[in-house]
C-alpha cells in the first residue's frame, strides 16, 4: 500500500518497519485502505518480535502517541 497523497514520499508500508525512529504517514479511505494498513502493520510488527496481536496493537497504539503513526483518512 503506497500513499497518493504525496507522490514524491510514497513507499509501501514494509520499507518502512520495523526500521527504529521513523514516522508512518497513511492517507486513504478509512474504511478500506486503514483497516489494511493497520493490519499490515500489526503483521510486521509480530513477524519481527514473535509477539502477539494484543502486543501488536499495544505498539500501534505507542506509535500513535508518540506521533510516529499519522493517519489522515476519510470516510467510505
Amino acid at each position: 500500500m503506497a500513499s497518493r497523497c504525496d507522490p514524491e514520499l510514497s513507499e509501501y508500508v514494509g520499507h518502512r518497519f520495523p526500521q527504529h525512529r521513523r514516522r508512518d504517514h497513511d492517507c486513504g479511505n478509512a474504511n478500506t485502505i486503514a483497516p489494511g494498513v493497520r493490519a499490515a502493520l500489526a503483521d510486521i510488527y509480530r513477524q519481527h518480535t514473535g509477539g502477539s496481536a494484543a502486543q501488536a496493537q499495544a505498539w500501534l497504539a505507542e506509535l500513535r502517541a508518540a506521533d510516529r503513526f499519522l493517519e489522515d483518512v476519510w470516510g467510505g
